[in-house]
């Protein structure tokens, strides 16, 4: 079964001293996807795009700490990732249920690309990828955001993706202060935005006996999921 769209209560009639504090606040943000952007025989039939944000560079700090303090005890090299796709699903549970004492917010978009008209999209899957990564930093009321993103990209794609999201993201002047693509094996907060994007993604297979095991230990997390 889908997740219905769930949206938080925003904050409402901040005075100028609370806008002003939040401003100041940094944020930092992981990006990563499941499924695929492609639309030929075979390509899966949702695409999901996650973000993770962080407040604080405490939380940050806090979630690498128990990943990596798990990874030590399943006795994994250092280099190992958390990989959805590749993790054993009882390691992910156990994660996910240690990562319920840290603060982090999940905004998330699901596309089910049969729904998908664009024709401009399907002929150029990086298009419709960076389009869903735009609408989904757009969920993410950034303030002062630092955002990393998954990708092993050229440096010529690289440098018009950063440019396209920070001119179609960018809310005010306090949204974005930079934008990198990093190699997830160097940053186990882009592993975690894997796996939370993974989970999504296997909540729409209701055929899966586990479709809605790691999203119920998410759902405290989840802000904005859209289904598009």
């Amino acid at each position: 079964m889908f997740l219905e769209r769930y949206t938080p209560n925003h904050f409402m009639g901040l005075s100028a001293w609370e806008e002003n504090s939040m401003q100041k606040k940094k944020q930092l943000v992981f990006v990563d996807d499941s499924g695929d952007p492609g639309f030929k025989k075979g390509s899966s039939t949702h695409f999901v795009i996650a973000c993770i944000v962080f407040d604080n560079e405490a939380e940050v700090t806090q979630t690498a700490e128990i990943m990596n303090e798990l990874r030590s005890k399943l006795g994994w090299r250092q280099k190992e990732e958390f990989k959805f796709n590749k993790t054993r699903k009882d390691h992910i549970v156990t994660l996910l249920k240690l990562l319920e004492r840290v603060n982090f917010k999940i905004y998330a978009t699901i596309i089910e690309k049969s729904k998908v008209g664009d024709a401009l999209f399907k002929r150029y899957p990086g298009a419709f990828y960076n389009h869903v990564i735009k609408e989904t930093l757009l969920l993410c009321e950034l303030r002062n955001a630092k955002i990393r993103l998954d990708g092993h990209a050229g440096r010529s794609y690289t440098k018009s993706a950063v440019a396209y999201f920070r001119k179609s993201a960018k809310i005010d002047d306090y949204s974005i202060l930079d934008i990198k693509f990093t190699d997830s094996a160097e940053n186990v907060l882009i592993q975690l935005a894997d796996l939370v994007a993974g989970a999504i993604l296997r909540s729409t297979k209701p055929d899966k006996t586990d479709s809605q095991t790691y999203i119920k230990l998410l759902m405290n997390k989840i802000s904005v999921i859209d289904i598009g």
